[in-house]
């Protein structure tokens, strides 16, 4: 991870424009809100007495605002909240079957981009898994992933190659930075980027 200086060589920027050379940001953008439990480690009886959390993806929505200003649709898949909804009425949830809906988006919508909202540690394994799978549908995706646990493992993130991009703490006005740096209306790099 470089810091603020050693972002501003020749060499880092032109590092950085030929990893987002290829990443449409005229297209849509999928948001996804990663489960904030592993979906094998659920106890199904709990998850039907509501006592798991389903908060909104309140810094999804943040994010989706900030693209949708930049004139880039974006569609927000909550995987979290699917994951308890269906444990309403199953005993248990197929990761395939619950990862279908982000198919179904990375076809329709053909996005170069999946922001991903990494919240927990405890939820590392769903997080390698969801990737690898995004990886396997589209394997030139941009992954760009932010929060808290991204932040606090934002080193071990790039060396895994789990992420293209990553954002320390708040992704909201630095997201719409690094859309001005892909677009060329700017030679900033944002300063919070881990990449």
């Amino acid at each position: 991870m470089l810091n603020k200086t050693e972002l501003e060589t020749p060499e880092v920027h032109d590092w950085l424009k030929s990893l987002l050379a290829n990443v449409d940001f005229e297209k849509w953008a999928l948001l996804v809100q990663l489960p904030q439990i592993s979906i094998n480690k659920v106890n199904p009886a709990s998850a039907k007495n509501r006592w798991y959390f389903a908060y909104p993806p309140q810094g999804l929505l943040y994010v989706s605002a900030i693209l949708s200003a930049r004139w880039i649709q974006t569609e927000i898949v909550d995987l979290n909240f699917n994951l308890l909804s269906e444990l309403q009425s199953k005993d248990t949830v197929k990761q395939d079957d619950l990862y279908a809906s982000t198919l179904k988006n990375l076809e329709e919508k053909d996005t170069d981009v999946v922001c991903l909202s990494y919240m927990f540690d405890a939820t590392f394994e769903e997080l390698k898994k969801f990737i690898t799978y995004i990886r396997s549908i589209k394997p030139t995706v941009c992954i760009v992933i932010g929060w808290v646990a991204a932040t606090a493992n934002a080193e071990k993130l790039l060396r895994e190659k789990l992420a293209d991009v990553i954002f320390k703490y708040e992704a909201e006005f630095w997201l719409n930075e690094l859309v001005t740096f892909a677009r060329w209306e700017s030679d900033d790099i944002p300063s919070n980027l881990s990449f």
